[in-house]
């Protein structure tokens, strides 16, 4: 994960925080689904991609 990927996330989940904190529940809830999202597809990258046979 890039530099710039990670500054955008941790941005993601400040406004995901700050909607939550301010009562728009329903737009954090949206920007925490898709960092979850997010999250779980770079986690099911194969291995393979990462160390060539």
């Amino acid at each position: 994960m890039t530099r710039i990927n990670l500054e955008k996330r941790d941005q993601m989940a400040y406004h995901a925080l700050y909607y939550a904190i301010h009562g728009d529940v329903d737009r954090s809830e949206k920007i925490r689904t898709m960092l979850r999202w997010d999250h779980e597809t770079r986690e099911r990258v194969p291995v393979r991609e990462f160390f060539p046979a």
